[in-house]
Parts: structure tokens; C-alpha cells; sequence
């Protein structure tokens, strides 16, 4: 990345450095960093830790799904010690399950009514687009399994990874500020894409007709499609993709068709809209 050299008074320069790097590091105004020279160059670092974040999260309801989504927001917005507390006994066996699906989060400290669980792998944040790439490609691979007819089972792994790393995408997005003042627009292209992949897999093992597979295989062309616009910024794709999008949902209004298909016309239409919020 570039940054414009800005001159203050008499013979001094200052630059500005990436945000996302700044919140990483923990650091704020009057910090101190290391500047070292090296050949034509300058290495800037600083020894300041990522901060720990910790929160203690109350649990009314021990249903397994209200019990995911406090941990999920949890590790979505970068904590890194998350202390479920309760009244009453909490299910090793229930947290444990949703634990393993949040990446890099394994329980330390079980009790009967409290338990610790923190993250215990290293965040990426320097990789954030190769993780969203390795998320597409991924939904982009269940698509493919639906459409053939693969097996259920391994349908069914893929769409619990899917998950897994839509978790993990949102987290490093929050961390890194990914995509500056678009950052919200990353997280909810995220969500959508989701989506999308469940629409697919919730047609697992149904019967469909040739016009409905020809329908799905189409739209997993335009997935990827979109995919390639928005890592590659190619805003003139991603117009071309919305305009597309936005002339079958036309259509697709007029028809009868399985009301889950055009729930995937509609996601990938707002997919197609959010990518091109982003890359203008």
C-alpha cells in the first residue's frame, strides 16, 4: 500500500499507517514505536501485545441455539476469553459441540455452572482476503455437490464448514476493520453468502426438475462470477452481474417456481448489490 508523505514546519514529515495494523497492535495516540532504518527502507514495529478482550456472558435459556448465538457474537466481535455464567448446571456436551464450531475457541475451566473458554490460535489478520477467497470457494464447492447429486453426508460437513469460516470471516473482519468505512458492508456480504449456501443445502436429496437444476447450475455461475469480481475489483463486472441478476429476479416474479430457488435469486441479487457497494 501507498501513504503520501505529509511535511510539518521546518524540515519534518509525518505518514499515516494503516488502520488495521493500529487496532492489531493495540496502539493509540502518544504510543511509541520502534523505527528502524534498513538499506533504502524504514521497519516500523511495536512491542505492545493484541489486547486481551475478555466477557462474562449470562445464560438465561440453556437451549443450544440461544446459547450459539451469545458465543458466535462473542467470538465475531474478537474476544478472546468468553466466561459463560449460569444459575443453573450447564451441558458440557451442548457448549463443547458449539465451541468446536468457532475456530480456534477450545473450553480451559468446566463447572457445573461456569465455564471459560478461550481462543487459543493465532488470528490470520494479515490474510483476511485469502480467508474470503477459501470462503467462496468453499460454498462455490457444496453448489457443485448439490447440483450432482453428491452425498449427504459430505454435503453436510461442507455446510458446517461454511459456517465455521462465515464465524471466523466476520471475527477477522471486525479485528483488521477490513475494508475501512466498508467494513459493515464485508460483514453483511459474508451473511448473504451464508445464506446462499444454505438455500443450496436445504435442497440436498430433493427431487428437482431438469429447468430447476439448469436454474441452480446457472446461478452457481454467477456466484463464482460475482466471487471473481469482488476479489479481483472489477467494478465493471460486478455492474454488468447486478444488471443480470436484477432482470432474472424480474423474471423469475412472473413465473411459479420453487419458492427455494428464487430465495436464492433474491440472496444472490442482494449479494451482487452489496458487491457492488463495495468495490464503487
Amino acid at each position: 500500500m501507498k501513504r503520501k508523505l505529509i511535511k510539518q514546519g521546518k524540515g519534518g514529515f509525518t505518514v499515516t499507517l494503516p488502520i488495521g495494523w493500529v487496532r492489531k497492535s493495540n496502539l493509540d495516540g502518544g504510543e511509541e514505536l520502534e523505527v528502524q532504518e534498513v538499506d533504502q527502507g524504514i521497519i516500523i514495529s511495536s512491542e505492545k501485545q493484541q489486547k486481551e478482550k475478555e466477557i462474562t456472558l449470562s445464560v438465561v435459556e440453556s437451549s443450544p441455539s440461544r446459547i450459539r448465538t451469545m458465543l458466535s457474537s462473542a467470538y465475531r466481535r474478537g474476544y478472546t476469553t468468553v466466561i459463560l455464567a449460569s444459575k443453573t448446571d450447564l451441558s458440557f456436551t451442548v457448549i463443547n459441540k458449539i465451541v468446536d464450531s468457532l475456530l480456534g475457541f477450545v473450553i480451559v475451566e468446566q463447572k457445573k455452572n461456569k465455564v471459560v473458554i478461550k481462543n487459543v490460535m493465532k488470528d490470520d489478520t494479515d490474510n483476511v482476503e485469502s480467508i474470503l477467497a477459501k470462503y467462496f470457494v468453499t460454498i462455490h464447492y457444496l453448489q457443485q455437490q448439490v447440483i450432482s447429486d453428491g452425498k449427504e453426508s459430505e454435503i453436510r460437513s461442507l455446510h458446517q464448514s461454511i459456517i465455521k469460516l462465515r464465524d471466523y470471516c466476520q471475527r477477522m473482519i471486525h479485528l483488521t476493520a477490513f475494508g475501512g468505512d466498508k467494513c459493515y458492508e464485508y460483514n453483511t456480504l459474508v451473511f448473504v453468502a451464508e445464506k446462499i449456501a444454505a438455500n443450496y443445502f436445504d435442497l440436498t436429496g430433493k427431487k428437482l426438475g431438469n429447468m430447476e437444476v439448469a436454474s441452480l447450475k446457472e446461478k452457481s455461475i454467477l456466484f463464482s462470477k460475482l466471487q471473481q469480481s469482488l476479489l479481483g475489483k472489477d467494478l465493471e463486472k460486478a455492474i454488468r452481474l447486478n444488471n443480470n441478476m436484477s432482470t432474472m429476479r424480474k423474471k423469475e416474479l412472473q413465473k411459479k417456481i420453487h419458492p427455494v430457488i428464487f430465495s436464492l435469486t433474491e440472496r444472490l441479487f442482494a449479494l451482487s448489490s452489496r458487491t457492488v457497494g463495495i468495490l464503487i
